[in-house]
């Protein structure tokens, strides 16, 4: 029986999870260049939003990867 361990995972984040990432860091670099402490706030929160949203892309990536496996795992099983 294979385990969902068993399937590997791509090693490129998708282009959504990119620009996540990106949106994050700029917010950073804003953060790190703003001296008004509401605004640092405003983009630190900022920051923290284009994170959390890169790891739930990141997460739907991996089950849209896993599930696809395993369909090819299941077409395979009923073809033997």
């Amino acid at each position: 029986m294979r385990r969902s361990s068993d399937v590997r995972m791509p090693h490129q984040p998708s282009p959504k999870v990119i620009e996540c990432l990106n949106a994050a860091a700029e917010a950073r670099h804003l953060y790190e260049r703003e001296t008004d402490p509401d605004a640092k706030l405003t983009y630190l929160q900022l920051e923290q939003c284009w994170g959390r949203l890169a790891d739930h892309y990141a997460f739907t990536d991996r089950l849209a990867f896993m599930k696809s496996g395993q369909l090819k795992w299941r077409r395979q099983a009923r073809l033997n």
